[in-house]
């Protein structure tokens, strides 16, 4: 018996992928560097954010770019858009009486993204990379 069903935030509930790839092209351009695309993005199959920068910009200092690019992304929600199926899904495992929780590996800018794009109220639990010593894909997340 299903009792509960847990999802990854970006690409599954949340169009982010502009808002991710806005976020490098901000961080890299106000620092000087070379931007990161959206194909160098995609080259590292969803590495974490300090381990896309440490891949592409190695001498700089990675916990400012990562800090300038959450603060980035803080101050932009309004960039997010929410899958058109996404509300509906939720809605219905609600009145099917399914718990619902998210595991993703970004930081906890994660439930500001969910409050921006009203789907928060919709989960029991949200883990965040912040909330566990080893990210997604390792099992400690579940």
């Amino acid at each position: 018996m299903i009792k509960a069903v847990l999802f990854d935030l970006d690409g599954t509930l949340l169009d982010t992928k502009p808002f991710i790839v806005a976020s490098f092209h901000h961080v890299c351009s106000l620092h000087g560097l070379d931007v990161i695309t959206e194909e160098m993005i995609q080259s590292l199959g969803g590495a974490s954010l300090h381990d896309t920068y440490r891949h592409y910009h190695p001498d700089h200092d990675l916990e400012m770019l990562c800090q300038a690019h959450c603060e980035f992304q803080d101050g932009n929600p309004e960039m997010i858009r929410l899958f058109p199926e996404s509300l509906a899904a939720l809605s219905n495992l609600t009145e099917l009486g399914l718990r619902s929780g998210v595991i993703t590996s970004r930081h906890s800018n994660a439930r500001v993204l969910m409050e921006a794009t009203r789907i928060l109220e919709y989960f029991s639990v949200v883990v965040t990379c912040d909330d566990i010593k080893y990210p997604k894909p390792h099992p400690e997340s579940m």
